[in-house]
């Protein structure tokens, strides 16, 4: 009995100190960014709406207030498709600098060949891109094939699936685009 209460306790703090939370494995400058962006959500910021018509599609942006305090301020692009999905991307600002990017979707898989009735349609996305500076960041990606989007749960397939982590990576090329999406939003 004396040596299964040492062993019980060491495989039970084992068990607790590898656990996968993800939060543990995030930097302290991206965990304050998390928090900043947490905080600035709970706030409720107020939001100015428009709308653009482009290719027959309407998009939605949502221009919210800047934090007075915290200088941080959110921008929302929504594209609202026929299915039950609909596109988002979400940028949020420190001091008028990109910190995060969050993007949602579903993608057409093309196939080379002729599409078997068995193979996938799509594939639904979820990415998260979090800017140290311009040019290091942590990348968080999750992706899933679907048959159906009439048959796809977003809150249930798609959040069961854990990020694929990229930590410390060149973000250059990701910064520039969503630079330039996001000028060409507020240009408008």
């Amino acid at each position: 009995m004396k040596i299964i209460k040492p062993i019980l306790l060491f495989v039970f703090s084992l068990m607790l100190c590898c656990q996968s939370d993800t939060d543990i494995h995030k930097d302290d400058w991206q965990r304050k960014f998390i928090k900043q962006i947490d905080e600035y959500n709970k706030k409720g910021a107020t939001r100015k709406l428009k709308t653009l018509n482009e290719n027959d599609n309407e998009y939605l942006i949502s221009i919210y207030a800047k934090d007075k305090t915290t200088n941080i301020q959110k921008i929302k692009i929504e594209l609202n498709l026929e299915s039950n999905l609909n596109v988002s991307q979400e940028f949020y600002l420190l001091n008028d600098n990109i910190i995060m990017e969050k993007f949602k979707g579903i993608s057409p898989l093309i196939y080379k060949g002729k599409k078997k009735d068995s193979d996938p349609c799509c594939e639904v996305f979820e990415k998260n891109i979090y800017y140290k500076n311009s040019k290091i960041g942590n990348i968080y990606k999750k992706r899933l094939k679907i048959n159906s989007v009439e048959d796809f749960d977003y809150e249930k397939d798609l959040e069961s699936i854990s990020f694929e982590e990229s930590k410390e990576v060149d973000i250059t090329k990701e910064l520039v685009l969503a630079q330039s999406w996001l000028e060409e939003i507020l240009a408008i």
